[in-house]
């Protein structure tokens, strides 16, 4: 699966850190963040990624700062190896692992370990 990432203007909260050498590490951006293969998200996967919903995932964060993720998803979205369940959230942690793939051995896995107020290490400046 290709991935193209379009740009934002504003500073990281989160970070998604890519376990998958094959895919980006994500940059979270503004109150809430889609991800999936429609080009209205804000972090969208090439159409060869089928397993991956067109709004798969919304991570956002609530007015205390805690950050949350919903499964918008057919496949699932899963934390910690946990389907969250299609329109139910699951709040998230540092170091949670999210995945937008079933954790099945015949598909690539692509997977993201949870970080929050960082930027990404990878990155040569701030957005």
């Amino acid at each position: 699966c290709l991935l193209v990432m379009q740009l934002h203007e504003n500073i990281a909260w989160g970070l998604l850190l890519s376990r998958n050498q094959n895919h980006h590490d994500i940059d979270l951006f503004g109150l809430e963040f889609l991800l999936g293969r429609h080009p209205q998200c804000q972090y969208t996967y090439d159409n060869s990624c089928m397993v991956v919903s067109g709004r798969h995932c919304r991570i956002y964060k609530t007015d205390d700062d805690n950050v949350y993720i919903e499964d918008l998803s057919t496949n699932g979205t899963y934390v910690n190896g946990e389907r969250i369940g299609k329109n139910k959230s699951v709040k998230l942690l540092p170091g949670y692992l999210i995945a937008v793939t079933p954790p099945k051995k015949d598909i690539e896995q692509i997977e993201y370990i949870m970080r929050l107020n960082c930027v990404n290490p990878k990155s040569e400046a701030l957005r």
